[in-house]
């Protein structure tokens, strides 16, 4: 009796070892499928174009497109226009709403806004001037609230739920945060996220662009090299990785040996990443160079698609807000015009399969 229990004990162990090595072996298949590549890309079918010609004619341009933005619950999109100093505002038909700001240093005033983010459920959104080295805040409805100066330059605004706001900084200094946190009187709370050590190119080569959504999730997409990083509402990475694109590759190797020339007085970097937009489903990563490219992620880090527009090249611009609901992406373009384009999502997107 003894002996069965003995060999029928160690059957059960046997077979219980074997089906956790399968089961790993199957996670692990799972786990390296290959990401959608560049050559797999998706075309995208644009739709539109603003602001148009009978808009124009009416004074209502788009002359140096740094930023964009948009709130589907009012219907809204928000759009910097670094040199006209203003925010534009535009519905979901591209109709012109509003201007917010005007040049100027005074209260509600601009010169050279650059970033922008809102947060739909507080009700405020706030635009980081690079002239006056500010941050303003206000009202969805356009209402200035207040301003006050910040202490770290860099790339990229965000919004958390709590309405801190984040700043990506730019410094060479390997013991400063990537990132820093502000309430809303401009008073530093915390900052999170590490350097990489690229000797003298540390501080270039740190620029992020920065999307948060709507749970907190914040993502960080490299400028100047192949990243992109997803920090979870406590501000720990839990995601960290480079796209599928020898283009971004070879980039970001010309930007590591790039040296300051004396001859000139200037460094020259290559833009590996233009845009970046997070929403609660996917985290959108755009490139204009040789055209436009999206790369689709979802917060386990896996590339769910790459959508392209081939039908322009020498394509310059990039930044962009997705609304997943209505099914458009939206981008702005500085080059060969200047304008917002809109691209439907496409419905083969694996992470719109169910909408």
């Amino acid at each position: 009796m003894r002996g069965r229990q003995f060999r029928l004990a160690y059957f059960l162990l046997i077979f219980t070892f074997g089906m956790i090595i399968f089961t790993r072996a199957i996670g692990r298949e799972e786990s390296q499928t290959p990401a959608p590549s560049v050559d797999q890309a998706v075309p995208l079918e644009l739709l539109a174009t603003f602001p148009g010609e009978e808009q124009e004619s009416k004074g209502v341009y788009l002359r140096q497109g740094a930023a964009i933005t948009c709130d589907p619950e009012r219907n809204r999109i928000y759009i910097v226009d670094s040199m006209e100093n203003c925010i534009l505002v535009f519905d979901f038909e591209f109709r012109y709403v509003k201007t917010i700001g005007k040049e100027g240093q005074g209260p509600g005033e601009m010169e050279n806004p650059l970033y922008i983010a809102l947060n739909s459920d507080l009700n405020f959104m706030s635009i980081r001037e690079g002239g006056n080295r500010r941050i303003d805040l206000f009202n969805l409805a356009g209402d200035f609230i207040k301003s006050f100066p910040y202490q770290k330059s860099g790339m990229g605004i965000g919004i958390l739920p709590s309405g801190d706001i984040l700043q990506p900084v730019r410094s060479d200094d390997l013991n400063e945060p990537l990132v820093l946190a502000f309430d809303q009187e401009g008073k530093i709370k915390q900052g999170f996220g590490k350097r990489i050590d690229f000797g003298e190119n540390t501080r270039s080569l740190n620029e992020t662009l920065m999307s948060v959504n709507r749970e907190g999730y914040v993502v960080l997409a490299y400028n100047e090299i192949n990243k992109v990083v997803v920090f979870d509402r406590e501000g720990k990475p839990i995601v960290d990785r480079a796209l599928p694109s020898k283009e971004m590759d070879e980039a970001e190797k010309y930007n590591i040996k790039s040296k300051y020339d004396p001859a000139t007085g200037s460094q020259r970097f290559r833009t590996v990443i233009a845009g970046v937009f997070a929403t609660s489903k996917a985290v959108y990563v755009s490139r204009y160079f040789p055209e436009l490219k999206i790369f689709q992620i979802d917060y386990r880090g896996d590339v769910k698609a790459v959508f392209s527009y081939p039908e322009e090249k020498d394509y310059i611009g990039g930044r962009l807000c997705v609304d997943e609901k209505s099914g458009r992406i939206y981008v702005i373009q500085n080059y060969p015009e200047s304008n917002v384009q809109v691209f439907r999502l496409p419905a083969k997107s694996p992470l719109m399969k169910n909408e």
